[in-house]
């Protein structure tokens, strides 16, 4: 799709200027992270250099983008976070050196932000690593509550791994053996074989996703617990709006016939 530019981070003691924190390259484009004066370890701007020549652009003239592993393995993309609430900007190899004088992103990346609404400044984001050479996984928190998302930019695809809140203290639950973990976001869940997540957490797929691998007539799945190393037992509800249980064998891909269970709220108040 692009040509991978050769990635080099001038880690060479000296090699950098004076007064610079940091510096990566991918072919014409080296970006600095400049510091602040009288304050050598706090970054207050960064610089674009396109073959050389200091860019036009001032999208970062008073900031800095916290993400210094900028290139992804490979060097097909480049990622910046203008502020602590976001957004992301993810920039393809050939269009760098637009976008150092000032050009558009590929892509504008809010984590947990529903869909057309606007960013909120209360929301915390991060960024948690490159997961393969066109994906990252990035965390977003607001309202008491932590997502996580793996963002594969070949795909444009979000796929969100992971919530926790007031009520949901975990999200990944190995099998007893390890052979395989159950992934839970903010809706349903995922259930995905060890091989698998490192192309789970790419964004690429693997994994067997819930409500979607539901049988017909069950909705609203939720994981309850393994029974055994291969044995998942999910809640869901029926057409008739009962309670359900059934248990999902990730080996073989099916599941037992679901049986109607009572569902009560631990700790309840007794009715008067």
């Amino acid at each position: 799709m692009f040509p991978a530019p050769l990635v080099a981070l001038l880690a060479v003691a000296g090699a950098a200027p004076p007064g610079v924190l940091h510096s990566a390259r991918a072919g014409s484009v080296e970006i600095r992270w400049l510091a602040a004066a009288g304050r050598p370890t706090e970054c207050a701007a960064m610089q674009f250099h396109v073959g050389g020549r200091r860019a036009g652009g001032d999208r970062f003239s008073a900031a800095c983008s916290p993400v210094r592993d900028v290139f992804s393995p490979g060097g097909r993309w480049a990622l910046f976070l203008l502020s602590p609430s976001g957004p992301f900007h993810v920039v393809s190899a050939a269009s760098l050196p637009a976008y150092a004088e000032g050009g558009m992103p590929d892509a504008v990346v809010y984590p947990a932000e529903p869909p057309g609404m606007p960013p909120s400044p209360a929301r915390q984001v991060a960024f948690l690593g490159w997961r393969g050479t066109d994906a990252f996984e990035m965390l977003g928190k607001a309202d008491g509550a932590v997502e996580r998302f793996t963002y594969n930019a070949d795909t444009g695809r979000a796929v969100p791994t992971c919530l926790l809140d007031g009520y949901r203290r975990r999200c990944a639950f190995p099998s007893p053996g390890g052979e395989y973990t159950v992934f839970v976001p903010r809706d349903g869940f995922h259930v995905v074989a060890k091989g698998a997540i490192p192309g789970f957490l790419a964004g690429t797929g693997g994994g067997t996703r819930f409500p979607a691998a539901l049988p017909a007539g069950l909705v609203r799945p939720v994981f309850q617990r393994w029974d055994g190393p291969g044995a998942v037992v999910i809640h869901a509800v029926d057409a008739a709006g009962q309670a359900v249980e059934l248990v999902f064998s990730p080996a073989t891909g099916t599941f037992t016939a679901p049986r109607v269970v009572e569902v009560s709220w631990t700790g309840w108040p007794a009715s008067p």
